[in-house]
């Protein structure tokens, strides 16, 4: 019974913890002395085995002793229902030994460690008592639907973390290196050379050095169609190789991988309880006090024993303890299948009370892949300084110069004592390049003439980078992005959830507002910097906002830590965003942020409904043991029953549309 014993959902809990405490004690699945073991490949609620240094075969020692304890439970219940009986004692008394044993052993345990009084102690007592009474059938019974109840509980949990497990799945086991050796994927180091064949699995977070092909990056990301690759492109462990072969080396290993920072962080979550949790958890700790006592009243009051250990079975917070915690999991399993990653239970929380958004534009409800439409001066003047200063930049708006300058053969100047301006340019050396406040503030002289052209120049929706050389301007690069076909879709339905929808930039306001009203939000805010984005949440806060901001991770990462919830877009591959944003889409579609919202407002029905379902069902048995027209038989297939509908319904997120 050591299975049921380790997975004892009866006491409140942090699920999933011994998986998180082995992780981060960097004892992971991929160093398991038991590969196969199938609790811990499917993300299993507890398992014990995993800090032990022998390890052990799960499917040996719990598998066939739990079926067989529960087999030789049955056959002694029905012979004692026979009335069956040897040396005088009725033969039921076994499946009492088998079964209730080991919840008396948990319900010790928790009383020396901590003196901490679980639901098992009352049914521990239930069982005594009935014993005591000579009910040996009904004692039987009780701890063998409740350690029937714990099977299917732990079977069902199992499901709700159904997300993790899939995530665990992907990591493949063999890694083909360039010299034609096979090693463990997980022996991987920064700097080696792999070969990937079509239809293989990526083993190791890489950058392609040759070859090109198409990946399946749905297992990680959500997108539905493969993303073509070649030289220079990253791929991530856990995607699938298409049809060509790659030769990837690696970047990030072990740990470090997008996929392995995906499973810590959702193992992390399914811990980090939210405060409706805290508040279940906390009543259901009165709970069990007030249950003994209402027990003994009962039994004052009526003098039947009967009642009073029905009174213990029933009375048992199971359900109310398992209401919250398995409908977060079951949400965070069901983002994760979407290629989002909620962070915490306090994250979803916030999510469903959430009543404006306030989302970047470039990249988020642009596509952020700038290209250059026009160039102001002397081309090969203005283009050279600008990609050279340029070129030390991952911003997109850097890549679409630098891309535009090898296009037309235009070699950079050689920079030097590269300084960014946060939220304005760069300068680098004599040049500098950036928006019309980095103008002003380095005091560079402008003619009037060139100005104009520049202005004219973005009257179609594009941006200037402007160009200045020695402290005069020299010209301008105007650069333009496209609206993303999916973004006035997501911002209508976010509205018609009753969110407000701001969006906020540090492009112009001509620029923002034609972006603006092309999707639909309902306020623009124009000519930010990334401390004014923080002031704008602020700002809301005070008036009484609960608020989402959407960004890429990097320059709105104040502003992503700032928002009740911050929803870091295209997170694949990005250490910031993963780690500063609360949810974390790791592809670049905005259409996940309404998705997201929704199935948290889904959550908070299914918590309702659950919480709402345990107290309503604890009611109703206590009265009916109380008038004595259940018995604890009848008291324990209620109490496990509302256990096993909390937990399905959790389930059921699953398979909800969003």
């Amino acid at each position: 019974m050591k299975k049921l014993k380790q997975a004892n959902f009866h006491q409140p809990r942090d699920f999933g913890s011994s998986i998180d405490d082995n992780y981060k004690n960097e004892h992971d699945h991929h160093e398991h002395v038991h590969d196969d073991c199938d609790e811990c490949n499917e993300g299993g609620v507890s398992c014990s085995c995993c800090s032990s240094s022998g390890g052990h075969d799960h499917k040996t020692e719990n598998k066939y002793i739990t079926y067989g304890v529960l087999g030789v439970s049955v056959i002694s219940l029905i012979l004692g229902y026979m009335n069956i009986n040897i040396f005088g004692i009725n033969v039921s008394l076994a499946a009492t030994v088998l079964c209730g044993v080991p919840i008396a052993i948990d319900a010790v345990k928790s009383l020396i460690n901590g003196f901490k009084i679980t639901t098992n102690l009352l049914i521990t007592i239930a069982i005594i008592a009935a014993v005591a009474i000579g009910e040996l059938f009904a004692a039987a019974e009780v701890a063998f639907i409740m350690t029937l109840g714990e099977m299917l509980e732990e079977y069902t949990l199992k499901k709700a973390n159904k997300g993790l497990s899939t995530l665990i799945s992907y990591a493949p086991k063999i890694a083909h290196l360039l010299n034609g050796k096979d090693v463990n994927a997980k022996d991987l180091k920064v700097g080696d050379v792999v070969l990937i064949k079509n239809g293989e699995s990526v083993p190791v977070d890489g950058i392609i050095i040759e070859g090109e092909s198409n990946i399946d990056q749905s297992m990680v990301t959500g997108e539905s169609e493969p993303v073509h690759k070649s030289a220079d492109d990253m791929v991530y462990e856990g995607t699938v190789n298409g049809e060509g072969a790659l030769t990837v080396k690696a970047t990030h290993s072990g740990k470090d991988s997008t996929l392995s920072r995906m499973i810590a962080l959702v193992k992390r979550a399914q811990n980090e309880k939210a405060n409706t949790v805290k508040i279940t958890d906390k009543i259901a700790g009165y709970i069990v006090p007030i249950s003994v006592l209402t027990s003994i009243g009962v039994y004052i009051f009526t003098g039947e024993v009967v009642r009073a250990v029905t009174i213990l079975v029933v009375f048992c917070p199971c359900s109310l303890v398992l209401s919250m915690p398995t409908a977060i999991m079951a949400c965070i399993g069901r983002a994760t299948k979407m290629g989002v990653l909620i962070k915490s239970g306090q994250a979803i929380e916030n999510l469903w009370s959430a009543d404006t958004v306030i989302t970047d534009k470039t990249g988020t409800l642009t596509h952020g892949k700038m290209n250059v439409s026009a160039v102001i001066g002397d081309m090969q003047q203005v283009v050279s300084a600008a990609a050279m200063a340029e070129s030390m930049s991952s911003h997109p708006i850097a890549k679409a110069v630098i891309t535009y300058a090898k296009e037309q053969n235009i070699k950079p100047q050689k920079g030097e004592s590269f300084k960014n301006i946060s939220g304005k340019g760069i300068v680098c050396g004599d040049v500098a390049v950036g928006n019309d406040k980095l103008l002003k503030e380095l005091n560079i002289s402008c003619e009037n003439s060139l100005m104009e052209k520049i202005a004219n120049a973005e009257k179609d929706g594009s941006k200037a980078l402007y160009v200045s050389k020695g402290g005069k301007l020299i010209g301008a690069v105007t650069v333009k992005d496209t609206i993303r076909n999916s973004a006035k879709t997501a911002v209508a339905k976010m509205k018609d959830m009753g969110i407000t929808v701001v969006m906020a930039t540090g492009d112009k306001k001509h620029i923002a507002d034609t972006v603006g009203s092309s999707v639909g939000v309902n306020e623009v805010r124009a000519d930010l910097l990334p401390e004014d984005k923080v002031s704008l949440v602020d700002e809301l806060h005070n008036m009484g906002r609960k608020v989402i901001m959407v960004g890429d991770g990097v320059n709105d990462a104040p502003a992503l830590a700032k928002a009740n919830v911050g929803i870091a877009m295209g997170a694949i591959g990005s250490d910031v965003a993963i780690e500063t944003a609360d949810v974390a889409l790791m592809n670049d579609e905005i259409a996940n942020v309404p998705k997201t919202v929704a199935l948290a407002k889904k959550t908070k029905i299914t918590v309702s409904v659950n919480i709402f379902a345990s107290i309503a069902l604890s009611l109703f048995a206590v009265i009916f043991a109380g008038t004595g027209d259940i018995g604890p038989v009848a008291g324990a297939l209620i109490h496990n029953l509302g256990a096993i509908v909390v937990v399905l319904n959790s389930i059921w997120l699953f398979y909800k549309k969003v």
